[in-house]
């Protein structure tokens, strides 16, 4: 699927619509089980923030440094348009992506 990501995907595998992003971080020195380290959130262009449920963090085979981050999109970012989307890990903000939504 390509941008603009619809919020309730179209066509689901289980009764739970939303959409899921995966994001990759480089270097980001944690482990699966410890998921209440990462938070990712997304601003809108009015300033508001909303956050998105971790779902899943996984190392990517053979490429230690990068780290696997799978995010549910939640419905209160229906008809929000464009947001920028960072990750959080123990405090420490990442730069902003800009995500098309829909």
């Amino acid at each position: 699927i390509k941008e603009p990501f619809p919020v309730i995907a179209e066509h689901s595998l289980s009764s739970e619509q939303n959409t899921r992003l995966v994001l990759f971080g480089l270097n980001l020195e944690i482990s699966p089980e410890d998921l209440s380290a990462i938070t990712v959130q997304a601003e809108d262009s009015q300033q508001r923030t909303f956050a998105l449920p971790v779902e899943a963090i996984s190392s990517v085979p053979n490429f230690p440094w990068l780290t696997q981050v799978t995010v549910k999109l939640t419905n209160e970012l229906q008809g929000v348009g464009e947001v920028s989307l960072s990750v959080s890990l123990r405090g420490v903000r990442s730069n902003k992506v800009p995500v098309k939504l829909r």
